[in-house]
């Protein structure tokens, strides 16, 4: 066996596995969007999907803002409960 699981193998031979890849050209106009991502995925799904095209200064931002709306909640929590 070499890297990879792998055994060299010429085609013809009985165990031979080949696969065949087959690739079609689609343009935008023959696409048909059946639901949008926002209908298909949740909130905090989203916001990954959307976090993980940030740059990292960008992500730090949004970390910072997402744990001031943390204290915000946990302080009017605090004022129900008193």
């Amino acid at each position: 066996m070499r890297g990879g699981g792998f055994i060299p193998t010429h085609q013809d031979e009985p165990d031979a596995f080949m696969e065949t890849l087959g690739v079609e050209t689609v343009y935008p106009n023959q696409l048909h969007l059946v639901k949008s991502a926002r209908e298909i995925m949740g909130v905090r799904e989203q916001l990954t999907a959307v976090l993980d095209t940030l740059s990292d200064d960008l992500v730090a931002e949004v970390c910072d803002f997402a744990e001031f709306l943390q204290q915000k909640q946990q302080q009017k929590q605090v004022r129900r409960g008193a």
